[in-house]
C-alpha cells in the first residue's frame, strides 16, 4: 500500500544518566556498541556510523533494552513511536534526536505488504480505501494509544 505512517526518523535510545544522552550527531557514537533489531532496518542504519562497534543483533527489543541497561551496549537503534514506548516503560533510558541533517539516512515511512502481483486485486483497493480513509490526527491518536498501553517493567 502507499505508506500510512511515517515515524519521523530513526533515533537512538539510550541509558540516561549517560554521555551519549547529550549526543546530537549519529558520527558521536563512533567507537561505541551499538545494536540494532535482527533484520529490520533498525540494524541495517548502524553501519551509517564509522568505526562504531556494530554488536550482533537481537531478535526483540526486551532483549536490545536488557543489554543497554547491563551496559553491554551504548545505544539502541529504533523509531520513534518505538522509543517513545520503550522510555516510557523504561524512566532510566531516554531518546537522542539528532539535528538536521546529521542522523541516520532512512526511509521510515510504514506500509503494508501484500501478495506480489495483488495491486489490482479488490481486497488490495478495500485495504488501501480503508487506509487512505485514516486522517494523520487518527493515526497519531492510534499510535499514542499504543504506546501509552505498552507494557511497563512493573
Amino acid at each position: 500500500t502507499t505508506p500510512y505512517y511515517d515515524s519521523k526518523g530513526m533515533i537512538m535510545i539510550v541509558r540516561k544518566d549517560s554521555e551519549e544522552a547529550g549526543y546530537t550527531d549519529i558520527q558521536q557514537f563512533t567507537g561505541k556498541n551499538i545494536v540494532g533489531q535482527e533484520a529490520t532496518n533498525y540494524d541495517d542504519v548502524i553501519d551509517q556510523i564509522k568505526g562504531v562497534n556494530h554488536v550482533t543483533p537481537k531478535a526483540t527489543y526486551p532483549e536490545m533494552i536488557l543489554a543497554l541497561k547491563q551496559n553491554e551496549v551504548d545505544g539502541i537503534t529504533a523509531e520513534m513511536a518505538v522509543a517513545k514506548g520503550v522510555v516510557e516503560a523504561n524512566p532510566d533510558l531516554t531518546i537522542v534526536q539528532f539535528a538536521d541533517g546529521h542522523g541516520f539516512d532512512c526511509d521510515t515511512t510504514v506500509s503494508i505488504a501484500l501478495k506480489e502481483g495483488s495491486r489490482d486485486s479488490k481486497f488490495f483497493k478495500k485495504v488501501q480505501k480503508a487506509l487512505d480513509s485514516i486522517t494523520d490526527e487518527e493515526r497519531e491518536e492510534m499510535m499514542e494509544y499504543a504506546v501509552e498501553h505498552q507494557p511497563t517493567e512493573d
